[in-house]
């Protein structure tokens, strides 16, 4: 640790071009720093490796575990909801659980690593992370949990997973009982392991129902605006040149972004227009009409990490899946 004490916040700082203030924002979380800046300077940290000294003496003073978190973004309910059930768990425990905001950034979650190694991390949980096999490898002594992330082909940690293409088959299913002939798929960019077993299953029912789909997936861009933003976007393009009778979308702010596009087209939902979310959100509950979605125990996933984290894993490695519930509401032909 003595060669880490030569490089200050301050070098940090003069190397990326930014404020002491800013570098402190990004290593204590913070999300009010630009994804940009927040890359240059974990990547400046890792570069330097820094290591914010007074922040590790203190919780090594303590005694305290410390957990580590890892989600792609701090905006979405469906991670959050992960997140509060695990730390729950750990503020009654006294055990500091450190969240990091990756932006399914490769780099980003490298020198998160880095920083989170030099405060003695001891339980990691990465949830839908882009992180290779290699760099988790690398997290020796360290208890590690996935969530929506598969762990290559071996089976050395617990990984908790969802059954998601069995929804989506379940949903294009349903649509199909009630008349639908031509659904489509709104998804943002298949980077997790959920986004891309969820467009398996669409693309399985869909064949199996002899229907086409190839032109129907729609990947939606929301890196520089909101999930609602992105979903109504999206919508008001595919009705620039087509009118579906159904839609499905990724998540519930992406539905509930679809239906304001519908209704500015004076679509009638669920007569003309049915439309399926996924994540089962307060959003979805309280839009007009009600959002038919998918129910995953999201803050249970996160108390399950815990108990992973806090007992011998190795005892628990290897793939759990958790089963989602279809919630039908008026936002379908029934």
């Amino acid at each position: 640790m003595g060669g880490y004490a030569k490089v200050t916040i301050k070098d940090v700082a003069t190397k990326v071009g930014v404020s002491v203030a800013t570098v402190s924002l990004v290593i204590s979380g913070s999300p009010k720093v630009a994804a940009k800046t927040r890359r240059k300077v974990l990547t400046a940290i890792d570069e330097l490796q820094y290591i914010p000294n007074q922040n590790a003496a203190s919780l090594r003073k303590q005694n305290r575990d410390v957990f580590a978190a890892l989600i792609p973004d701090l905006n979405n309910p469906f991670y959050l909801s992960i997140v509060r059930g695990l730390k729950d768990r750990c503020s009654r425990q006294g055990i500091v659980l450190h969240i990091s905001e990756t932006r399914h950034d490769y780099d980003i979650e490298k020198a998160e690593l880095h920083f989170l190694r030099g405060v003695q991390t001891s339980g990691y949980v990465f949830i839908g992370t882009v992180l290779d096999d290699d760099l988790i490898d690398s997290l020796t002594h360290c208890r590690v949990v996935t969530i929506d992330k598969v762990y290559g082909q071996k089976d050395r940690y617990p990984q908790i997973l969802f059954n998601n293409a069995a929804c989506m088959e379940q949903a294009v299913t349903y649509l199909v009982s009630q008349g639908c002939r031509d659904i489509w798929y709104i998804t943002p960019p298949i980077w997790t392991h959920s986004q891309q077993e969820r467009l398996r299953g669409y693309q399985q029912a869909m064949h199996q129902a002899q229907l086409p789909y190839s032109e129907k997936v729609c990947i939606s861009y929301d890196s520089q605006m909101n999930m609602m933003e992105a979903g109504y976007i999206q919508m008001k393009q595919i009705l620039a040149n087509h009118q579906p009778d159904a839609v499905i979308a990724a998540s519930d702010l992406y539905a509930i972004g679809v239906m304001r596009a519908a209704r500015e087209q004076n679509l009638k939902m669920p007569e003309e227009l049915s439309i399926v979310g996924f994540d089962n959100t307060l959003y979805g509950q309280y839009s007009h009409p009600p959002l038919t979605t998918f129910s995953l125990p999201l803050k249970r996933m996160g108390e399950m990490a815990y108990e992973l984290l806090t007992q011998d894993s190795s005892h628990s490695a290897g793939k759990m899946y958790v089963t989602a519930d279809f919630i039908i509401r008026d936002s379908v032909r029934q």
